[in-house]
């Protein structure tokens, strides 16, 4: 998958994630960002 990013939530499973939205939206917001620089600009 291009510009595929992959996060390693140490010591904490798919299950234990969902809850700690702390841990997972940092790096969330912080891809989302690429992705909307790379979006052309509507006027």
């Amino acid at each position: 998958m291009a510009n595929a990013t992959f996060v390693v939530l140490e010591g904490i499973n798919h299950a234990q994630a969902l809850s700690r939205s702390g841990l997972i939206l940092p790096q969330l917001l912080q891809f989302l960002g690429r992705v909307e620089a790379t979006l052309p600009t509507s006027r």
